[in-house]
């Protein structure tokens, strides 16, 4: 990052120690809490996989760059040692209709960065773009397994330092 790049997340930290700047269907399904790190993140509890956390900014043609850490966490953001995954998307119209950048998000009790890089065309114009972040359910968890022999486990996610750049190059 250089220092022309634009943060386009509000509070992507939680260093408000609140949700400020996201939008979430049941805040009783969040807590925000502070790790070892002095720092705060937000732990999704186990809530129900059409739960989701959201933020929504306006997008130009451009490089972007998104980033998450997570991990598995008990309700008060403590690691756990289980593997557990969470979904997000990142969504914006295009000429075509529309782009949706899935983010899998395989948790264990380390910390995990998640990182993405991806470009708007020209053309695209000023678009709304989308961040959400929300559990999976159980058939998705059971489908996992079936297909990659992955075994994930129902345990809250923490999510910390998410970030959504626009870099200027």
């Amino acid at each position: 990052m250089n220092s022309t790049d634009q943060q386009l997340l509000v509070n992507g930290d939680f260093a408000s120690g609140d949700l400020h700047g996201w939008a979430v269907d049941d805040p009783a399904n969040y807590n925000i809490v502070a790790y070892e790190q002095g720092k705060n993140c937000l732990v999704q509890l186990s809530a129900p996989a059409e739960q989701s956390i959201r933020q929504s900014v306006e997008a130009g043609p451009g490089m972007y760059f998104i980033s998450v850490w997570h991990r598995a966490t008990d309700a008060q953001g403590n690691p756990v040692d289980k593997r557990t995954v969470s979904a997000g998307t990142l969504s914006f119209p295009t000429s075509e209709g529309g782009q949706i950048i899935p983010l899998i998000l395989f948790s264990n009790q380390q910390w995990n960065k998640w990182a993405f890089k991806f470009v708007i065309r020209r053309g695209e114009g000023n678009t709304p773009m989308s961040l959400s972040f929300q559990n999976i359910d159980n058939s998705t968890r059971q489908a996992l397994h079936r297909s990659f022999g992955v075994q994930v486990e129902e345990t809250p996610v923490a999510l910390r330092d998410i970030s959504l750049w626009r870099m200027n190059t």
